[in-house]
């Protein structure tokens, strides 16, 4: 099973049942309104028609389509909005999670690399106070090291999604 082994390739999975559903509705409006037509056979020959209007299996169809667009992620319905882009760009060769815009399973993994450069880099340029220091010293170290790092993390989260959103404008 492909879905499981390629978050990517199921997310696009996803997004297309959640892109099939507006064709389901498409055809359940037709057949609610329309009906569907049906040959009256007698005798091994075609000898009328007849409209019939039960449309309970789409009905149910699209039933099982909304539990899952209700499960599924804002990113999912992202998808889904774009999925014409998205097989678009899997034509023209690219990766899967690049085609689906989807954020790359390494961001946390960079981000927290960036955080640990940067926590490095504090205690390189900033050794900790003495054992015996004041408290309001170790506090205030504390507090500038805590401050350093969430700036790490901003910092590596934004260049990180300016990078995602300019791939993803390339569609």
């Amino acid at each position: 099973m492909r879905r499981r082994r390629d978050p990517a390739f199921a997310a696009g999975w996803e997004a297309a049942l959640l892109h099939a559903r507006a064709a389901a509705e498409q055809v359940l409006a037709e057949r609610a309104i329309m009906g569907t037509t049906e040959t009256i056979w007698y005798r091994g020959e075609a000898v009328g028609q007849r409209q019939r209007f039960d449309v309970r299996l789409l009905l149910a169809h699209l039933a099982r389509l909304d539990a899952r667009a209700a499960k599924a992620s804002p990113a999912i319905h992202r998808l889904a909005e774009q999925f014409d882009d998205m097989l678009l760009a899997l034509g023209e060769g690219e990766a899967p999670a690049e085609a689906a815009c989807l954020p790359d399973p390494e961001r946390e993994r960079y981000i927290e690399e960036c955080e640990g450069q940067a926590l490095r880099r504090f205690h390189d340029e900033n050794p900790e106070p003495d054992q015996d220091a004041d408290d309001a010293l170790w506090d205030l170290w504390g507090e500038v090291r805590d401050a350093m790092t969430a700036q790490a993390r901003t910092r590596a989260e934004a260049e990180w999604d300016a990078e995602t959103d300019a791939r993803c404008a390339r569609l």
